[in-house]
């Protein structure tokens, strides 16, 4: 059990996920929100921090029940190689929306 979530947390950092595209737009909307003054630096720092941790957390939470929710090995590897490989799509496409821009 730890060598898989060693494994686990190892993955959870090295692919990209929907928690980072939540991030890249969420840091851009909390500089121009600040920049223009309508948020505090005080909001602007708390903004950071829930873009950051936030959604990457809900994601892979999804992840983790989705697998235990599948029966049997042979589905669990199915379901979360399936889920991890359309998250990195979703994000790499998004991140290469948000760079064209």
């Amino acid at each position: 059990m730890l060598v898989g979530g060693t494994l686990g947390a190892a993955l959870g950092n090295a692919v990209p996920d929907p928690g980072d595209v939540v991030y890249i737009l969420g840091q851009r909307w909390l500089t121009e929100h600040y920049k223009q003054g309508k948020i505090s630096e005080g909001w602007l720092w708390a903004g950071e921090l829930g873009v950051y941790y936030i959604p990457s957390a809900l994601w892979w939470a999804l992840v983790s029940l989705l697998a235990y929710k599948a029966k049997g090995i042979k589905t669990k590897v199915a379901v979360v190689g399936g889920v991890v490989s359309a998250g990195v799509a979703v994000s790499l496409i998004a991140n290469y929306i948000i760079k064209a821009k």
